[in-house]
């Protein structure tokens, strides 16, 4: 049920949105000269305008996102002898996300309940979920606090491995990066 409702929240249609954020982010870290640090100066710029727009959680800046969501991350899957000095990382890392996070849903569901118009994000969405379906899954704001957690924690950090990985393969191969630019001017994201 949570999956479901967090897929509603953020519809298809909303695909060309995200494109359009995650451009504008993209050219705002491009516009430097000289080396570029692929993960800290371009995809995490990138998620964190994504997560701050489009899914209505602002975060400090994109390093905090960053920080916050790998040490949790590192704790999840990364840590199979239980490192207790990443597992302490990861606690105090989850303790302010958490706590971000809560003061976010909270600062919403204020605002609705004082007659503000709902914004365009997921947030807001997901709060109207919650008044639309008395016995749906948001009744109890930790779980939508949880599952938002979990989205925004795996998802950041899995963009910015992503982004990483396939520049250093497209560079690896230059026939293939030829032809990720060509698509790339051209507009063709298949």
């Amino acid at each position: 049920r949570e999956r479901d409702a967090l897929a509603a929240a953020i519809p298809r249609s909303e695909l060309a949105r995200i494109r359009a954020v995650s451009a504008r982010a993209a050219e705002r870290a491009l516009r430097g000269d000289g080396e570029l640090d692929v993960v800290t100066e371009l995809a995490d710029p990138v998620i964190e305008a994504t997560i701050d727009q489009v899914m209505g959680f602002p975060f400090p800046d994109a390093a905090t996102l960053a920080g916050w969501s790998r040490a949790v991350f590192w704790e999840v899957f990364i840590n199979p002898e239980r490192d207790q000095d990443v597992v302490r990382r990861a606690s105090r890392a989850a303790d302010a996300m958490r706590v971000h996070l809560e003061a976010r849903i909270a600062e919403r569901r204020a605002a609705l309940a004082g007659g503000a118009a709902a914004e365009d994000h997921m947030l807001d969405r997901l709060l109207r979920q919650r008044e639309d379906e008395p016995d749906g899954p948001w009744q109890d704001l930790t779980r939508m606090r949880d599952s938002l957690f979990g989205l925004i924690a795996a998802w950041s950090v899995s963009v910015s491995r992503v982004a990483a990985f396939s520049l250093a393969e497209l560079l690896r191969r230059p026939g293939d990066l030829a032809a990720a630019q060509r698509a790339a001017r051209s507009g063709d994201d298949h």
